[in-house]
């Protein structure tokens, strides 16, 4: 195959720049001084920043809240999908209906015959109030209401009575599943017995009111009024007749059942006082025929000789102590004869306690000789004399005192004897008197008991009758409506974060420049054609539409991307094929066009060469004739009448494509290009496909990077964009591309853009 003048050209230039290529290659190189003043100044300050920081992996709580938001209408759709659904399921269910009667524990009993009841009323604490309660849910009085109102041979209180109905085929294959695993798992786990069942045993019958009953006791609800002795009986089934006739009959059962309870309790307490009263009466009667019988077996005093005994005993025994209290001196005979013969007449005299003696004993004292032996003389007669008549008193009082004794001995015998069988009747008469008393009692109280049979009264009264309800109590459609539309709306918004979570590409500006920390300059709706020759056309024809305008606002950002000088080499790229930047630099060039400026759009994607679709009248040769120095500028650049545009289509060469970028003769190409025109627009291909666009990134101004709305998946883009920072390369800005404004809205992102564009549309074009 030949090769033509210019790749030679090429070749020749990139084999004496072979070495120098890979040590002068963007990411290759170490001299960061060099690489800075390789770099054109528009680049010099995006070189200097940091690259972007990784993805955080935390859950933004923010965000999420603003993707439901976002997405509200989705959330409400589930909610609404929800509420018709169990909108459609109330509908469908068998309504059941209500009825509450009302019973009040009543205290306020009158009293017609004014005497203590047998049964004591129902207390007034919480105990009493629980126990209420739960004998109006007992079972005894379900079975009552049950027997009363025949509800065993009810259909829906007694399911044994439902007919089978042929099921549905779904309903066939589904339970009959069901019954098949549960006869496998049954036969696995125990093996079938032989002979009746309990069912067979206790009979239809049985397990009919078994199963009413049990019914009952579902349907009923009793409630308690807070700080009351109200209950209220609440009673659902399907029929609201029917649950007003069971609410009914079970509060006058339950009423009925406290009567009875009395009733039974005070005739069965009448059966026990009647026996009791008849073996009181015997029992009397044989008290009353002892007291009698030893009446007549004993002799008894008299009450007043029994009292006359007693006198006397008591004067006897006064006698006898008088006689004990005069024999003092006539005890101390042996003493007084001693102090005569002693000579201790001072103390005689104080012993016998007598005036005459007294006064000699100290006239003794004082008296000598003579008048005293005659004083001695007459005091031991009288004290001899003193002392004979106090034995002789001693003898006779010893005398009277042994017979008083006797006598008082004899009559506390006679006094004993007569005691004992007063103390015997006594007894008698009280246990006697006792045993009557008691049978008084008992016989009084069965009076009473046999009256109060006939006059009983229950604890409680019906306060309020149930009244036949009109509006089901099940379902209650409204508030099954806003459970479900409330369900629907959390299942809507867990939907809408999973759905956040699992979105793997970029579908708004903010998470665009949250993600790569740069800015997004355009965001570029798809282009309202089929094919791409009519781009042109339709940008030129269409200079106010939505389209024109986000790239207007592109051309805008870039103008503004450095304040200090404005760049004149803009370049494209993107991460993978297909995501509009060569859309994007048509339009870009295009726009910049219609301002007057001398615009000359480059193309540098080599491999593809896609020019010539939007061109198709552009000449054959292109950039490579002009590297390679066989055509000059005018023969190679193309002028675009519809857009006033200058273009240099890409050229096929058998040279490399980084090597054809990375030669003088490009840096050549590129200054002379910088020269000629005012906004030299370059497509380049996609960074992650081949390293053209990071040869070209340090000999531009300004880098643009293309990112394909809802599609590049978001690890690709931060990948893409790290091959530019990890050698030092800023981008400029990016541009969101084709951005279907529709399907924005829709998933919550259209924000202001949305409306913008669509209100822009309305105004400018129709």
């Amino acid at each position: 195959m030949r090769t033509s003048r210019a790749d030679r050209g090429i070749q020749g230039t990139a084999a004496k720049r072979k070495v120098d290529a890979v040590d002068d290659y963007p990411g290759n190189r170490k001299d960061d001084a060099r690489r800075g003043a390789d770099l054109p100044e528009g680049l010099r300050r995006a070189v200097s920043e940091p690259a972007p920081p990784p993805p955080d992996d935390e859950v933004d709580i923010g965000a999420l809240v603003q993707s439901v938001w976002q997405r509200k209408w989705v959330v409400a759709a589930f909610g609404f999908g929800f509420a018709i659904l169990a909108m459609a399921i109330a509908y469908w269910l068998t309504p059941r209906y209500t009825a509450t009667s009302v019973v009040m524990l009543d205290r306020s009993q009158s009293n017609i015959i004014d005497v203590e009841a047998v049964t004591s009323g129902l207390g007034q604490d919480y105990y009493t109030i629980l126990a209420q309660r739960q004998v109006l849910l007992s079972r005894a009085l379900a079975e009552r209401v049950v027997d009363a109102m025949d509800l065993q041979n009810d259909p829906y209180f007694n399911p044994m009575l439902v007919e089978e109905e042929d099921p549905s085929l779904v309903a066939s294959i589904l339970f009959g599943g069901i019954e098949l695993l549960k006869t496998t798992v049954r036969g696995a786990v125990t093996e079938e017995t032989e002979g009746p069942t309990l069912r067979d045993t206790l009979g239809a019958d049985y397990w009919g009111r078994k199963l009413a009953v049990d019914t009952l006791l579902r349907s009923l609800e009793v409630q308690s009024v807070s700080d009351t002795y109200v209950y209220s009986l609440s009673v659902t089934t399907e029929s609201p007749i029917q649950a007003t006739d069971i609410a009914n009959r079970m509060a006058e059962l339950y009423i009925t059942d406290q009567l009875e309870t009395k009733f039974e309790a005070t005739q069965a307490a009448t059966e026990w006082l009647s026996d009791r009263v008849a073996q009181l009466r015997v029992e009397v009667e044989e008290a009353e025929a002892a007291v009698e019988a030893y009446n007549s077996s004993s002799t008894l005093i008299s009450e007043a000789t029994l009292a006359n005994t007693n006198r006397q005993l008591k004067e006897l025994r006064e006698r006898r102590d008088e006689i004990v209290r005069q024999q003092t001196v006539g005890d101390r005979e042996p003493e007084l004869r001693a102090m005569l013969e002693q000579g201790d007449y001072a103390g005689f005299a104080e012993v016998v306690n007598l005036p005459r003696l007294s006064s000699l004993a100290q006239n003794i004292e004082t008296a000598e000789g003579d008048e005293r032996a005659a004083l001695v003389q007459t005091f031991e007669v009288l004290a001899s004399r003193l002392v004979d008549q106090a034995g002789i008193e001693r003898e006779r009082a010893e005398s009277q005192r042994a017979n008083i004794s006797a006598s008082i001995d004899e009559l506390e015998r006679q006094l004993a004897s007569q005691t004992e069988d007063v103390v015997e009747l006594r007894q008698l008469e009280r246990e006697a008197e006792a045993t009557r008393r008691i049978y008084e009692q008992f016989l009084r109280r069965l009076n009473e008991t046999s009256v109060q049979e006939g006059t009983q009264q229950a604890d409680a009264r019906v306060l309020s009758e149930a009244v036949v309800p009109l509006i089901p109590s099940f379902p209650q459609k409204t508030l099954i409506v806003l459970i479900a539309g409330f369900l629907g709306g959390v299942v809507g918004i867990a939907y809408v974060m999973v759905i956040e979570q699992m979105n793997s590409a970029f579908r708004s500006s903010e998470e665009l420049e949250k993600a790569t920390a740069l800015p997004v300059m355009g965001q570029i709706p798809v282009a309202p054609v089929r094919l791409r020759k009519g781009l042109l056309d339709y940008a030129v024809e269409r200079p106010s539409s939505a389209l024109v305008e986000a790239i207007r606002n592109l051309r805008t950002g870039v103008m503004l991307a450095n304040i200090d000088r404005r760049p004149e080499l803009i370049m494209l790229t993107s991460t993978l094929p297909k995501e509009g930047k060569t859309t994007c630099s048509l339009l870009l060039a295009q726009n910049a066009a219609g301002l007057g400026k001398k615009v000359l759009l480059i193309e540098c994607d080599l491999r593809r060469r896609t020019f010539r679709t939007y061109f198709p009248g552009a000449p054959k040769v292109g950039m490579m004739s002009i590297l390679s120095g066989d055509k000059t500028w005018d023969e190679v650049v193309y002028h675009d009448e519809r857009t006033g545009l200058d273009v240099i289509m890409g050229e096929e060469t058998k040279v490399n494509a980084a090597d054809v970028f990375h030669s003088q003769r490009f840096q050549d190409f590129l200054a002379e290009a910088r020269r000629r025109y005012d906004f030299v627009v370059i497509d380049t291909p996609p960074v992650m496909a081949v390293p053209d666009s990071r040869v070209i990134a340090p000999m531009v101004d300004a880098v643009i990077y293309c990112v394909r709305w809802n599609s590049t998946h978001k690890d690709m883009v931060r990948a893409g964009i790290a091959q530019f920072t990890q050698i030092g390369i800023g981008i400029s800005g990016l541009a969101l591309t084709q951005i279907n404004l529709k399907k924005m809205a829709r998933y919550g992102y259209g924000g202001y853009n949305y409306y913008y564009y669509k209100s822009y549309n309305r105004y400018y074009l129709n």
